[in-house]
């Protein structure tokens, strides 16, 4: 019963967790037959629905995984300050130039480095977990920190994102005597490097391409279940890769063709039903009577609206 929208928040990659149902945000389709990657802005996006086979993206509560299970206490502390952070600073007024702002996260380096590890850059880098050579390129302006980093480093020393571009090295002053240098977030568990099987890989794409079951499955599903990243498989399997992409892409572009079918036709029964009624087919009635809210904004949606009008006489 509340207002569907995607919070601009959850469009930055630091904001993993959902703070009112304590999970990890998604961004696939939870459709079996899709699972595709939603983009922050795309041409017929509608909040709440995948912008690619245009269902609802919600799941029931009782689908969901128990928040106890997914997200740590520790790691729900840490996005919550995250949250807290990221979110100010998407609301506060652009008032810095750029290039203030990148001085004063240089500045910031600099005196953090000296304040932590008495100038010793690489104990710095070790302690923050970067490279030595990132924050080389900081201190001399030549790149600019990751938005993760520049939390890490805020939390470090008990000060805001919003202080850091502000203010810089200024805003340590006071935050170092009471914050110290503070605990850092918790860090993902690293996958452990295996030996690549080859013979079962093949084994298993063969096997892929010859049942002719739908729908085909794509190949970050066939790459989850072999246990190997995509771009691993693709090295050593080029051909097969490419033809289950393009088969899973022929596959998903017919049932788009067929869904956008249906609702093309279900634009047409409806403003026969309101022609029934005895009233003027508006597209406002009939988009209430859509199952997919704002289809009616898609071009082949107008069309058929117009067509049945032309048809009812409606309009010459």
């Amino acid at each position: 019963g509340q207002v569907i929208y995607e919070p601009l928040l959850w469009s930055l990659e630091v904001v993993t967790v959902c703070p009112m149902h304590q999970v990890y945000l998604r961004s696939t389709c939870p459709s079996p037959d899709c699972q595709r990657t939603q983009p922050i802005l795309g041409p017929h996006v509608q909040p709440g629905h995948c912008a690619h086979c245009l269902r609802w993206l919600g799941r029931a509560p009782q689908d969901l995984p128990a928040p106890t299970s997914v997200v740590s206490d520790e790691e729900r502390v840490w996005q919550a300050w995250v949250a807290k952070e990221a979110g100010t600073l998407l609301a506060a007024p652009p008032d810095l130039p750029a290039e203030r702002i990148l001085q004063n996260i240089c500045d910031t380096v600099k005196r953090g480095v000296d304040l932590v590890t008495q100038g010793n850059a690489n104990a710095f880098a070790r302690r923050l977990q970067v490279s030595p050579s990132a924050i080389s390129c900081w201190r001399l302006q030549r790149q600019r920190p990751q938005l993760a980093i520049l939390l890490r480093l805020c939390h470090l020393f008990g000060i805001s994102l919003r202080q850091v571009f502000s203010l810089g090295a200024q805003a340590m002053r006071a935050a170092t005597i009471s914050h110290g240098i503070g605990p850092l977030p918790p860090e993902r568990p690293k996958r452990a490097r295996r030996a690549f099987e080859h013979e079962r890989v093949r084994l298993a794409l063969e096997e892929i391409l010859n049942d002719p079951a739908e729908p085909p499955p794509p190949m970050r599903q066939v790459g989850k279940q072999l246990g190997y990243e995509n771009a691993v498989i693709y090295a050593y399997f080029p051909e097969q890769c490419r033809a289950i992409s393009a088969r899973y892409l022929a596959y998903q572009k017919e049932r788009g063709q067929q869904r956008l079918q249906q609702l093309c036709a279900e634009v047409r029964q409806n403003v026969l039903l309101v022609h029934q009624q005895g009233k003027y087919p508006s597209a406002y009635r009939v988009e209430a009577l859509l199952s997919v809210p704002g289809f009616m904004r898609h071009p082949d949606a107008m069309r058929v609206w117009h067509a049945t009008l032309r048809e009812l006489g409606w309009e010459s």
